[in-house]
């Protein structure tokens, strides 16, 4: 047993005899080509593709977007080589339905940006479609904390394979869960995203 030794007081006037002073070097790579994305739940009547800014969180969600664009058109060090409208729907319907549904949803959407992109960029604009969006469903219920294990592992099991995704949703429709699945996990797959491809400019190579 060691009594509590007394305090020791250190005075230090300078650090500069730890400093190392040799010079170091670090290798960046910087990239001609940027990525930017961003994805935003933006609501439509059922089968429906026009947009209805008073439908749940819309207006918010569209003004967000747009901030967004604001904030990349901002950067005057990047241009735009190109920006795609990405729109997806839920399994509800026929998957031939969803297809032209979620078609018809991308353009609604890229037409209503169009103010917000400078004109000069306005061609560079492309649309894209999800007609059904079943890996973010798969992805929603492995962690979803209401739905009992059971009920994961056939939801997962039953969307491992979708060559007939009619069916795969008719099968979905069948389970006690499917109300669940309707109200909380579908309006989650209904999303749009934006995904910007640009380049540095006047860079021509990384």
């Amino acid at each position: 047993s060691l009594p509590f030794p007394a305090e020791l007081t250190f005075y230090i006037s300078s650090l500069s005899t730890l400093a190392d002073y040799a010079p170091k070097y670090r290798m960046i790579v910087l990239e001609r080509n940027v990525y930017d994305n961003t994805k935003a739940l933006i609501d439509f009547a059922k089968g429906s593709h026009e947009i209805d800014t008073s439908l749940s969180d819309n207006d918010s969600e569209l003004a967000r977007v747009a901030k967004c664009i604001d904030d990349v058109f901002s950067r005057q060090e990047y241009v735009l080589d190109s920006l795609i409208v990405k729109a997806s729907c839920s399994p509800e319907g026929s998957y031939a339905h969803n297809s032209r549904l979620a078609s018809a949803r991308s353009e609604s959407i890229r037409h209503y940006i169009r103010d917000f992109i400078p004109e000069q960029w306005r061609d560079s604009v492309r649309t894209s479609h999800v007609p059904e969006n079943w890996g973010q469903l798969r992805l929603l219920v492995a962690n979803d904390t209401l739905l009992e294990k059971p009920a994961k592992e056939k939801i997962l099991q039953l969307t491992d394979d979708l060559r007939r995704p009619d069916d795969v949703e008719r099968r979905l429709s069948e389970m006690p869960q499917y109300r669940y699945l309707r109200e909380k996990i579908y309006p989650q797959l209904r999303s749009v995203s934006f995904d910007f491809h640009l380049h540095r400019a006047g860079m021509q190579k990384d």
